[in-house]
């Protein structure tokens, strides 16, 4: 399927449902096991860009994944590359011009989804999983001054 029938694809969707719903946001969600984003990840998040426009980049939230299934020291390096990340891919979305706020950034399966300073380890996605859900569920109160930009 080429990009201009995956756009087809979603337009359709969003036209039959639009009477029906209203869309509050959209998640985009990443592996943090990849060291880099893919070409596909990188034209959704250049649609999205155009899609939105800046002054709803505050209704897309960037959820990274599988932290959990990383050891210490990959962990580490997943870590150094989500901030090069947010200074270079995500960075349109996170810290967009004017006085337009940006997109959140949440590392799924990190206490308090990764906004402290410093974390080292993930929630066990067996042993921790109540943990994991409350944290999730915590999204929908997520305090917007504290979130990674």
């Amino acid at each position: 399927m080429n990009d201009m029938e995956v756009f087809k694809d979603i337009m359709n969707c969003l036209f039959a449902i639009g009477p029906f719903v209203t869309i509050a946001g959209v998640l985009f969600l990443h592996d943090v096991k990849k060291d880099r984003m893919t070409a596909g990840e990188l034209r959704m998040l250049r649609w999205l860009q155009c899609f939105c426009g800046p002054e709803f980049y505050q209704n897309i939230t960037i959820v990274t994944t599988k932290w959990d299934e990383l050891k210490p020291t990959a962990l580490r390096k997943a870590r150094d590359r989500l901030e090069e990340l947010k200074s270079d891919e995500l960075a349109p979305l996170l810290t967009p011009t004017f006085h337009y706020q940006g997109a959140y950034l949440y590392n799924h399966g990190i206490p308090g989804g990764g906004v402290a300073e410093t974390w080292d380890e993930a929630l066990d996605f067996d042993s921790q999983m109540s943990d994991r859900a409350a944290e999730v569920e915590s999204l929908s109160t997520y305090d917007t001054a504290k979130h990674l930009r």
